[in-house]
């Protein structure tokens, strides 16, 4: 781990995260280098157990990167091996694997988010997105339990809720079942 002006930063190989706090040590350092990006040991996991939120601040629905936990939790077929180049601190490049990484393409990933059937079943099943104007833009947040229960529950229903449904798109037409 990097320490900064007492902003720690995880050793993650390609989804790392930054925090600061009495709770950054124990959020950050559990989180390997070639670990899944969104696994239990990840932030954005330990984050539901301290009552976390994401809070969208300049971005949609569609950069809620947590949904990937959910994918990971439940073993979901389309995370593959990814193979990363890793530059140390001496210079030298090594390659790393990490298991269950996010390749592809996500319905939820859309500019229209609300669009997508995650978000429109996800809210139509209770899932909180509070909204407040910021700007021209604004900014959302969203309760992770919340999120995780609901979208645990959409996932076990239909496993391919978070895949696009075009024809034309390699990857989720090659996974989705139907």
């Amino acid at each position: 781990l990097k320490e900064y002006d007492n902003i720690v930063r995880s050793a993650h190989a390609t989804h790392s995260f930054a925090g600061k706090g009495p709770l950054a040590h124990r959020v950050l350092d559990a989180h390997g280098e070639t670990e899944p990006p969104c696994c239990a040991s990840s932030p954005l996991a330990q984050a539901v157990e301290l009552n976390g939120k994401v809070l969208h601040f300049g971005s949609g629905f569609n950069a809620t990167t947590y949904l990937h936990c959910l994918e990971d939790e439940l073993d979901l077929p389309y995370l593959g091996a990814a193979y990363c180049a890793v530059r140390d601190p001496d210079g030298s490049v090594r390659t790393v694997r990490i298991e269950k990484h996010l390749p592809g393409c996500r319905d939820f990933y859309r500019k229209d988010y609300w669009n997508s059937k995650f978000y429109t079943r996800a809210v139509a099943r209770g899932l909180e997105v509070k909204t407040a104007d910021l700007g021209l833009g604004k900014i959302l947040l969203v309760d992770l339990k919340q999120l995780r229960k609901i979208g645990l529950e959409l996932l076990s229903e239909d496993p391919e809720v978070l895949l696009c449904d075009s024809n034309e798109c390699h990857f989720c037409s090659k996974h989705r079942k139907k």
